[in-house]
């Protein structure tokens, strides 16, 4: 928990990983235990910090993506958030970042990522954990399977699905969902 802390502290793309290495050892409910307690302790780490040290550096710096999403995470904090953590396209220390920036406050910053990371983390800490019974059989495991359909696609729908309420929101223009 605390490699994965501290590399999540420093933006440091090892988290996915770290999990499977966390589901080998630990097996899958543990991996994904220690897997989001270590991420979110360190992404949190890096969410203080970027709110109050290096807010203004690094939003100059930025670009256009950081941008966008910090306006997104402004407007829909939480459900954004959400479906941001359970994208493993998007990279974890630019949510951290973007969210910093945007003025979110710090607890639904942590219950967002506890939660959005949890489908995430299980699965990649299952992979790991089935990484281990593949090599008792003298097999040669394949972590490609991470990025079929089989596992990308139910994560896609679940991040959509959080999607849904923000896309209602923007369609009435009234703010409320």
């Amino acid at each position: 928990m605390m490699v994965y802390a501290t590399l999540a502290a420093i933006s440091f793309p090892a988290g996915a990983l770290l999990t499977v290495t966390g589901g080998f050892l630990f097996g899958p409910v543990l991996g994904c235990v220690f897997a989001v307690v270590g991420a979110t302790c360190g992404a949190t780490v890096l969410f203080l910090a970027a709110r109050s040290i290096l807010s203004k550096v690094l939003a100059q710096r930025g670009g256009n993506i950081l941008h966008s999403t910090i306006e997104r995470l402004r407007r829909d904090g939480f459900l954004y958030l959400l479906a941001l953590r359970l994208l493993p396209i998007v990279p974890f220390w630019l949510i951290n970042l973007a969210a910093a920036f945007c003025g979110m406050r710090v607890v639904p910053f942590v219950v967002g990522t506890v939660i959005g990371m949890v489908p995430v983390a299980f699965v990649f800490a299952s992979i790991g954990a089935g990484i281990g019974d593949v090599l008792a059989a003298g097999g040669r495991p394949d972590l490609s399977v991470v990025f079929g359909p089989t596992i990308l696609l139910p994560l896609l729908g679940l991040a959509a699905l959080l999607l849904v309420p923000i896309l209602l929101k923007s369609r009435r223009g009234d703010g409320r969902l």
